[in-house]
């Protein structure tokens, strides 16, 4: 779901955002993240990517002999 608009950033929506989706009672309600889940999601995100890597240089080691 792709949203424009200024008033969506004046509103907590920044660029690149996650957000929560509740539909409750015929209505869709956006929360946009707080700065710390945003910040923690971004680490997970790493940390997957680190087990990512570590996981594809096993299988090419174990995959060689």
């Amino acid at each position: 779901l792709h949203l424009k608009g200024d008033c969506l950033e004046e509103a907590g929506f920044k660029t690149r955002r996650n957000v929560a989706v509740k539909i409750s009672q015929g209505c869709i309600v956006l929360m946009a993240d707080s700065n710390e889940e945003q910040k923690l999601r971004e680490q997970l995100y790493k940390a997957e990517q680190v087990v990512k890597g570590i996981k594809d240089g096993m299988f090419s080691v174990l995959n060689k002999g």
